[in-house]
């Protein structure tokens, strides 16, 4: 009944999961959250090829290393810097978890009065079916892929969605690159980007680690960029002609 932050299906490639409960493929939602804190969330942790905290057991696991609720979080944060921040959830599984993911989340949010400040994802159609039935006008949400991959198709058509319902307030599309070719389409166009502010739609990219990446999107007016490491794509932002301090700090958008 616990809504805790973690990004894959199964524990194992991230934690001691596989030593501690002693099977593979333990996924988040089969164990108690008693039970998640007990692993140790930097076992793989890698920085500069070493693994600094692979080993560490019971009480040698410090407290921040271990599984965070997701409420937790978001008193430690508005606590630290109250109402700076803004942020992107994702629903990372579908019916029946989804949707009691959706509402404990609703709660939480409400509960701190955070859901104009909180864009829910999910890659999942029906957690995003969910979100429009129950909690329209209450909650923000992104496309899921269904739909970007709708919006796409309209934008090579320049169809005119003046008169639509755009259910979303945001598109998170992927930027990543493979063997030097994108993963995907070229998703990150200016004219693209263009289309969607013209329907008042939030561009947003993941993740994005190229500095020349970072900068392009920039420049084309991307209104998000996730990245694993911001401080350097923050460096590289600075770094081209459209930046302005005093505007970005004005903003906020930028951490």
């Amino acid at each position: 009944g616990e809504l805790v932050l973690f990004h894959d299906l199964y524990l194992d490639e991230k934690t001691d999961a596989a030593e501690f409960f002693g099977r593979r493929h333990v996924t988040v939602f089969s164990k108690t959250y008693a039970e998640l804190r007990c692993l140790n969330m930097g076992e793989y942790f890698t920085v500069d090829g070493e693994t600094p905290y692979a080993g560490l057991r019971g009480n040698d696991i410090p407290d921040d290393l271990r599984m965070v609720r997701a409420e937790d979080m978001f008193d430690y944060v508005e606590t630290t810097a109250p109402g700076r921040f803004r942020y992107i959830l994702e629903i990372k599984y579908p019916f029946p978890w989804g949707h009691k993911m959706v509402d404990k989340l609703f709660k939480i949010l409400t509960e701190r009065q955070m859901t104009d400040r909180v864009i829910v994802a999910s890659y999942w159609a029906d957690v995003t079916d969910y979100i429009d039935r129950r909690y329209a006008g209450k909650l923000m949400r992104s496309a899921n892929p269904f739909e970007v991959m709708d919006f796409y198709g309209c934008f090579i058509r320049n169809v005119d969605l003046s008169k639509e319902e755009i259910p979303f307030m945001a598109l998170q599309m992927p930027y990543y690159w493979k063997n030097d070719k994108l993963l995907v389409a070229n998703l990150g166009k200016t004219a693209l980007i263009d289309y969607a502010h013209r329907y008042g739609l939030s561009v947003q990219y993941y993740t994005v680690s190229r500095n020349e990446d970072v900068q392009d999107l920039f420049r084309g007016g991307a209104d998000v960029i996730m990245a694993d490491r911001p401080q350097k794509a923050f460096s590289a932002i600075r770094e081209t002609q459209f930046y302005s301090e005093s505007e970005t700090k004005e903003k906020g958008d930028f951490s």
